[in-house]
């Protein structure tokens, strides 16, 4: 399964909205931005129904010297971004 990119989202709602290609781009860039934005500001960005986009932060063990167990690891913090399903989204999946 190849999945649906970018350049088919554009398409998808030029359709749906009848509107010009790169007025539709332009729409999405903007939408994918402004979620972008608010992830990494506020930690947490809810579409009601579709999901919620969420900051979580991950500690990794990470090997001080790669091949040699005995060098111990070290503990990094990064952060990851989670998506969480909405109801409606979920029951469109089950369908």
């Amino acid at each position: 399964m190849a999945g649906i990119g970018k350049k088919e989202l554009v398409e998808i709602i030029a359709n749906k909205l009848n509107i010009g290609k790169n007025t539709a781009k332009e729409s999405l860039e903007t939408v994918l931005e402004a979620i972008e934005d608010g992830v990494a500001k506020e930690g947490k960005v809810t579409i009601i129904g579709f999901g919620v986009f969420e900051q979580k932060p991950l500690t990794l063990n990470v090997p001080i010297k790669i091949g040699d167990a005995s060098a111990g690891t070290k503990k990094v913090k990064t952060k990851v971004i989670k998506f969480k399903a909405g109801k409606n989204f979920k029951e469109k999946i089950k369908s």
